[in-house]
């Protein structure tokens, strides 16, 4: 019993549009392939979280309880996301700056055999504490 991120986003819309039609705009798909990932996902949870008419679905208590659960999930999924793109940012950052170091090192006639690790070391501990600030 999976359910995966595309079935709890198109939940999402659809419970928020209150319409499988409208939801299916948002999500730039058609209705009836909104309605078949609704019904898989009730499947595998074997509970139906939509009360059905011909204009509107309305959620079942246990869909209630779902919607809440979902809306937790996909806000921390995006927490996550945006956590990582920053620690990825930081470290792309200080490896460009690494490289400037490097070419500067070579422009002033360093030769490669006496760039020492331990000049490198000093400036990557400045520029993590600068990327850091």
């Amino acid at each position: 019993m999976i359910v995966e991120m595309k079935q709890l986003e198109y939940f999402i819309v659809c419970c928020d549009c209150e319409n499988f039609s409208k939801a299916a705009q948002l999500l730039y798909t058609t209705q009836p392939n909104v309605s078949k990932v609704i019904y898989q996902m009730e499947k595998q949870l074997g509970c139906t979280l939509f009360e059905r008419t011909s204009r509107k679905i309305t959620l079942t208590d246990m869909g209630k309880q779902i919607y809440r659960y979902a809306v937790n999930i996909m806000e921390n999924t995006e927490r996550i996301s945006d956590l990582l793109n920053t620690e990825v940012k930081k470290t792309f950052q200080l490896l460009q700056f690494l490289v400037i170091l490097y070419r500067i090192h070579l422009k002033n006639g360093t030769k490669k055999s006496e760039m020492s690790m331990t000049n490198l070391d000093i400036w990557r501990e400045i520029s993590i504490k600068s990327l850091i600030m």
